[in-house]
């Protein structure tokens, strides 16, 4: 059973993001840690997939403009539909998202997901009688059990990012633990 909170409860919550509802980068790292601590009790593998958005119709990490607000809810809306009931989904920064997979995962399952988000966020997010259209790029790594941490999950998971970030470069990139970048095959 879920309480709602007290009518004098109207403060944000210090662990959820204000805009979107979602995990910030704090409760988003605690979920990792027991996510990682859970792998080495059951041997799953965790990921984490780091999402970066940006729209040519509106400045999103710009000056406050009324829209901003519900073009990242829509976001956040559409990453929550492309994930899995026991995975995470959190916001770390103006328009950086992470989401964190759990289970069984391996590089080709994390691509599998990885295209079900890029879908998601696919069609343009409708505001009254304005669309915005959403340009997202992913960079993801997944973690062997009992040999990484939060911190170093998320660096290769950034390094990731980064290169997926380059012109030339596809709209996900994997990076495996030996943190060298693994192209998609043909």
């Amino acid at each position: 059973m879920r309480l709602d909170p007290a009518p004098h409860d109207t403060a944000p919550s210090p662990l959820y993001d204000a805009v979107t509802g979602l995990p910030n980068r704090d409760l988003f790292l605690d979920r990792l840690t027991m996510a990682l601590h859970g792998g080495e009790r059951t041997g799953d593998a965790t990921a984490v997939v780091l999402v970066r958005v940006d729209s040519a119709d509106i400045a999103l990490d710009g000056p406050p403009v009324a829209d901003i607000e519900p073009v990242l809810q829509g976001i956040a809306e559409r990453l929550l539909g492309a994930v899995r009931s026991f995975d995470s989904v959190g916001r770390l920064d103006t328009r950086t998202f992470a989401i964190l997979f759990q289970g069984r995962m391996d590089e080709e399952m994390l691509r599998i997901l990885a295209r079900r988000v890029l879908f998601e966020l696919s069609p343009p997010v409708q505001l009254r009688l304005r669309q915005y259209f959403i340009m997202a790029r992913l960079g993801g790594t997944t973690a062997e059990p009992g040999f990484d941490n939060p911190e170093a999950l998320m660096e290769r998971a950034a390094d990731a990012l980064l290169e997926a970030e380059r012109p030339e470069s596809e709209l996900f990139v994997f990076h495996d633990i030996d943190n060298a970048a693994v192209p998609h095959p043909s």
